[in-house]
């Protein structure tokens, strides 16, 4: 029997990920939670309150050190007032490409009876609040770790349920290449406790995918259970915002939870139907990840166990080591 001790990069962000502040986000994003005074029924593009959204985001995004921030403006479905709002984490080489993680923000309730754009309630809380809390709570410690060689971008896209709109006018005024792309919707709904996540991925992904899976292995998660990836092209037309990415030839993913509520795209995607732990979990996993994938620089002191922090060659000899043991191995996972 093998016992691994787990690397000090995966404890970190299991530790760090702070479930009480994502759980305030959710309850601002779906109206349980007042903003400036007016509870956010919709976030749809067609509501009223889509702009007390947007301007929400950009706020929490804008108050936190270190990002490079900036809005996308752009029109759609005779709508002026949309726009991408893009938190950019500063590499320290800019001629690489840069990694994206993304999530949407509008909201939609189109499968309900009664639905009306302008003025029926759609919170989408599991889509994609559960993203926007992932995004945010990314963002946050992302500017504050020990910094990475490939600049991570962090985008909150807008009109995602009108067809991919704001990822569309991203990426086609888009001037830089793409390392990967991964889009986080939805990340909270947790199907009869089986904890299980899902990743539709694109061409030129495995190296994506197995960060994903080393990650999953050695982090001590304790809602997130299991993770699968499928070729996308087994799976149909994207229907998440990593689409327009992979129309575009660059690697992609869509990483949700399975199945979907059945509360999907209606008035009843609430808070009742996220589980914070799934949304934490995952959160860890993709920062964990992540901060792989853009190349880590030398460990940040201020963290609480930087000076045991293992470096990315010795972290992957064990992530290959403990994927090599599945299913005659234990992994240890913490005490």
């Amino acid at each position: 029997m093998i016992l691994l001790a787990l690397p000090c990069w995966a404890t970190d962000w299991v530790a760090d990920v702070d479930r009480d502040l994502q759980w305030a986000f959710l309850e601002d994003l779906t109206g349980r939670t007042p903003v400036n005074g007016t509870s956010i029924a919709s976030r749809n593009i067609h509501h009223e309150h889509h702009a007390l959204a947007r301007a929400y985001l950009w706020a929490r995004l804008r108050r936190i050190p270190g990002l490079r921030t900036r809005e996308e403006p752009f029109r759609a479905e005779g709508e002026d007032g949309l726009a991408n709002l893009v938190a950019v984490v500063p590499g320290s080489n800019p001629t690489l490409d840069p990694i994206v993680v993304s999530a949407h923000y509008d909201s939609t309730a189109s499968l309900g009876d009664t639905w009306s754009p302008t003025g029926s309630t759609a919170p989408g809380a599991d889509d994609d609040a559960s993203g926007c809390a992932a995004i945010l709570e990314l963002a946050r410690l992302l500017s504050t770790g020990p910094g990475h060689e490939r600049d991570i971008e962090l985008v909150l896209f807008d009109a995602e349920e009108e067809g991919l709109l704001g990822s569309e006018d991203h990426v086609a005024h888009r001037t830089r290449g793409v390392h990967v792309m991964l889009s986080l919707d939805p990340v909270g709904y947790n199907a009869g406790g089986a904890g299980w996540l899902f990743a539709s991925a694109g061409p030129d992904t495995d190296f994506a995918v197995q960060a994903l899976e080393a990650s999953m292995a050695l982090l001590p998660l304790e809602t997130v259970q299991r993770f699968d990836a499928v070729d996308a092209a087994l799976i149909g037309p994207a229907r998440s915002d990593h689409g327009p990415f992979l129309e575009a030839g660059y690697p992609a993913l869509h990483i949700g939870t399975f199945p979907q509520p059945p509360t999907y795209h209606t008035p009843g995607d609430t808070l009742d139907v996220v589980d914070p732990g799934f949304v934490a979990d995952t959160t860890s996993l993709v920062g964990a990840a992540v901060s792989e994938l853009a190349g880590p620089l030398e460990p940040d002191t201020r963290r609480a166990c930087a000076h045991t922090r293992l470096s990315g060659l010795w972290a992957w000899a064990l992530v290959l080591i403990s994927l090599s043991c599945r299913g005659t191995c234990r992994l240890r996972r913490g005490t």
